[in-house]
């Protein structure tokens, strides 16, 4: 059943486990890091509603029901009004509600209550998926307040799957009316062989990709090993320049390649890449070459680590960690990344 799915086995055996018996509960929130399958997971085992093969109450994936329930069309407009509603696979039984940008609007909770009170059309029930439902409450508490009448009290032929990063961004009475599943990081290991089987990678290049992902199967596919390299050497550079005093226009350089960039997650992951070298740092300063994120850069980062300050990179991090905990909010990232490297300017 989940066997293409990589990493979590715990997880794997719990969830056939209670599919199997018929005992899924009715209300489950997927909890764990980006990009590691938690949604993957949710369809999987909504597919067990659907299916017309089941075997031991498993469903065997290869049905019209099975392919039709993981085929959805969903909005990537931008545009309010196209995120009002549920979304439906190519199956009428399995749906699902997504974010614009940092909100889930009322509007679409109020639709999938609506469509929970309908009887399975096709299957033996209907499921509802909510994609990153850390974000019914950011700037649309009624959305969440909304979810929990349905939560308190739900068709028999209704289940709700929340796919969240964030579970402590969630209502604590969402909490109460739900049962939790909690996912882990992906082995880097367990990356490298997916990525080697999936893509046209060397054995270096995945390595590196895997590192690079911290556990996220889906950040390790986006990942281009060419340009990672190409953006940390700038930013090494910068960071070399900056101890000269010299370096200050290069790491603005940085500071603004790092703004200007297109995709939704692509700021966070170039913040998380200065961080990552900063740890480094760190841990070369108290004398430990164990576990670093970059260890093919460890004798041009014991260069620069040596002439650091010691108390710059325990600052720097705590920096970073308040820029990644407001990323919620429509700050000005050029404002933002300038900030960390006059931070690091005057710390060295």
């Amino acid at each position: 059943m989940f066997e293409d799915l990589k990493g979590n086995d715990e997880v794997k055996k719990l969830l056939k486990r209670v599919v199997s018996a018929g005992r899924t509960p009715q209300a489950l929130i997927f909890a764990g890091p980006d990009g590691i399958g938690k949604k993957q997971f949710a369809l999987k085992a909504a597919k067990s509603f659907v299916c017309v093969s089941l075997t031991e109450g498993l469903p065997c994936g290869e049905c019209s029901a099975c392919i039709r329930s993981s085929e959805f069309k969903l909005p990537t407009s931008g545009k309010k009004e196209d995120y009002l509603r549920v979304y439906f696979s190519s199956h009428p039984d399995i749906g699902m509600v997504v974010p614009n940008k940092n909100s889930i609007y009322i509007d679409a909770i109020r639709d999938l209550a609506a469509e929970a009170n309908f009887r399975p059309y096709e299957g033996r029930a209907r499921v509802f998926v909510i994609d990153e439902a850390e974000k019914l409450g950011l700037n649309q508490k009624h959305a969440a307040n909304a979810l929990l009448k349905t939560l308190e009290e739900p068709a028999s032929t209704t289940y709700i799957f929340l796919i969240t990063s964030k579970p402590s961004s969630l209502l604590q009475t969402i909490h109460s009316r739900c049962q939790m599943l909690r996912f882990s990081p992906v082995s880097s290991g367990e990356i490298v062989k997916h990525l080697l089987a999936s893509q046209e990678l060397s054995t270096l290049d995945a390595e590196l990709a895997a590192k690079a992902a911290k556990g996220s199967i889906g950040r390790a596919l986006r990942i281009d090993a060419e340009d990672y390299r190409n953006r940390r050497a700038r930013l090494l550079e910068a960071l070399r320049g900056l101890a000269s005093r010299k370096g200050i226009p290069d790491a603005l350089r940085v500071s603004n390649e790092i703004s200007t960039q297109k995709g939704p997650d692509d700021f966070r992951e170039s913040i998380e890449l200065i961080e990552s070298v900063v740890r480094d740092l760190l841990l070369l300063q108290r004398g430990s070459g164990e576990n670093l994120s970059h260890p093919d850069l460890i004798n041009e980062l014991s260069e620069l680590a040596s002439v650091v300050g010691r108390d710059g990179p325990p600052l720097w991090i705590d920096e970073i960690e308040d820029l990644k905990s407001n990323l919620r909010f429509n700050l000005n990232k050029k404002i933002a990344a300038d900030g960390i490297f006059v931070k690091i300017a005057a710390a060295y």
